[in-house]
């Protein structure tokens, strides 16, 4: 009963996720439930129950250009949570324009310019700051050279600008030992020294990371929402 206050019928998953994030004295997270679990329903429920404790007066959700209409829409019909969309309904022409729209949805491609960098370092802290799709802030190595990435170097200097950060990816990895462990670097960058020692502890990932797969989610009553995967072998012979 504690998070009913939505218009969603919410699974006991999404309610579990949120229920201990909320308690958490440090959210700095990355939700990597698989697609179509409702990583943007878990973070509207989030945000509901934080704004409803006076916790959460500076929301920041960045993300990519085509879903910022999509997070607008879910938010103020799911949630009654009312966001400006830089661009569209505000424009930042200063440090004042940050201070005077405290709940805001951005394009990364429209943020990561340093001078409006500059200007969100100049206004007040966030008190959360979301990462919709955070795989792309991303950092790679080949062989000595590191290449950084302008969504990366965008969330290097928010991290410290805000009391909460919360990344959203159902692919975190992408089969990129370095790449994963520079996202997780954002998150906290005292958990793992090197790749290598992330590989070898993985089971500290969870202090950082929540990941549920479609195989473990079940509806209110324990039954599966989605069909086990059936997998078989079929043989045949090849045609001349």
């Amino acid at each position: 009963g504690e998070l009913s206050a939505s218009r969603v019928n919410l699974l006991p998953h999404q309610i579990l996720l949120v229920h201990d994030l909320v308690e958490m004295a440090e959210r700095r997270m990355l939700i990597a439930d698989e697609v179509g679990l409702g990583k943007t329903i878990e973070t509207g429920m989030l945000l509901r129950e934080l704004n409803a404790r006076g916790e959460a007066d500076r929301v920041l959700i960045v993300t990519p250009a085509g879903l910022v209409k999509n997070w607008q829409n879910e938010l103020r019909e799911c949630f009654r949570l009312h966001c400006s969309i830089l661009g569209h309904d505000f424009n930042d022409y200063g440090t004042a324009s940050w201070e005077t729209h405290p709940w805001v949805i951005a394009s990364i491609d429209t943020l990561k310019q340093p001078r409006r960098i500059q200007r969100l370092l100049g206004a007040p802290r966030w008190d959360l700051i979301v990462f919709d799709e955070a795989h792309h802030l991303s950092r790679t190595r080949n062989g000595k050279k590191t290449t950084t990435t302008q969504n990366y170097k965008l969330a290097e200097a928010l991290r410290n600008h805000t009391r909460d950060l919360l990344f959203l990816s159902a692919t975190p990895h992408q089969g990129n030992p370095f790449q994963f462990w520079s996202l997780v670097q954002l998150l906290n960058d005292q958990l793992f020294t090197s790749p290598e020692e992330l590989g070898d502890h993985r089971g500290m990932l969870a202090r950082v990371m929540i990941r549920r797969t479609k195989r473990e989610v079940t509806d209110a009553n324990g039954n599966p929402i989605f069909r086990r995967r059936q997998v078989h072998t079929e043989r045949f012979p090849l045609a001349p």
